[in-house]
């Protein structure tokens, strides 16, 4: 039977870009070959550094594009923070100084209705007068810096979406995060968006590697599209359940030529 016996897979080639360690690979591939090997009696993965399969990591535009986009992300959720806090401190003061204005102007009014305030009160209210002004200024300066920093966080907001435009444009030139190769028995993963989604998307080229092919259950591992599913669903089950039955050696042939000439891949965004 097609199953009886484990099929051993290594991770081989991994571009530095994708800044992975080897050792983590190696785990996200394990979690991904359990999500199968839970379904089967004994192990139908195993890890062996001189394994059949091959996991390549191949860094291209997709991933670029990605990376350049996360970076834009975190670089405007940064200035957003700073920009928030800044603008209610700025805030906060606006109102305290309008307050403190308030203030100040009543007493005045109070004492021009009395003819006027005695010297010291009067040095008092000179003094205070010239704090409110200073505070206003800063205030006024705090104002200006804010409006620059906002037409800044804005030019970073379009550069964002030219880098998201551009990331989608590759995306739909080469929508595959990984393709199995029966021919070469490789598996080559182009782009990896966060660990779960990376572990669907081996557990789903894994299916490949055993002659499984696409489902239409939006749900399966085995769907053409995406996820950060990692659970196999019914209908994954009953396809595992068929690619092992025991076939005649014509069935083997013709299953396996069927997979071979699909072009079954893996695609990351409808």
């Amino acid at each position: 039977k097609p199953c009886d016996r484990p099929k051993t897979y290594k991770i081989g080639f991994v571009d530095k870009r994708f800044s992975l360690s080897s050792e983590a690979l190696v785990s996200d591939a394990q979690e991904a070959s359990k999500i199968w090997n839970g379904h089967r009696p004994s192990d139908l993965f195993v890890y062996d550094t001189n394994g059949s399969l091959t996991i390549n990591f191949l860094f291209d535009e997709r991933q670029s594009a990605l990376n350049k986009v996360d970076s834009l992300d975190d670089n405007l959720n940064t200035k957003k923070g700073a920009l928030d806090t800044e603008s209610s401190n700025y805030q906060k003061d606006s109102a305290a100084l309008s307050s403190r204005l308030d203030a100040f102007n009543k007493t005045v009014i109070r004492w021009n209705a009395q003819g006027g305030a005695p010297k010291e009160e009067y040095e008092k209210l000179l003094k205070e007068q010239d704090e409110l002004n200073s505070e206003a200024e800063r205030l006024n300066n705090i104002a200006r810096e804010l409006n620059i920093s906002a037409r800044s966080y804005n030019s970073q907001v379009s550069k964002l979406n030219e880098a998201i435009s551009d990331l989608n444009e590759n995306l739909e030139r080469k929508p595959e995060e990984g393709i199995y190769f029966a021919d070469k028995n490789v598996i080559e993963i182009y782009l990896v968006t966060d660990k779960k989604e990376l572990i669907h998307t081996l557990a789903h080229e894994f299916g490949h590697a055993v002659g499984i092919l696409h489902s239409e259950d939006e749900n399966a591992i085995m769907f053409a599209y995406s996820s950060k599913n990692t659970e196999l669903t019914q209908n994954d089950v009953a396809a595992l359940a068929d690619a092992c039955r025991e076939k005649t050696l014509t069935q083997g042939v013709l299953e396996k030529y069927r997979a071979l000439i699909s072009g079954e891949s893996e695609f990351g965004f409808k």
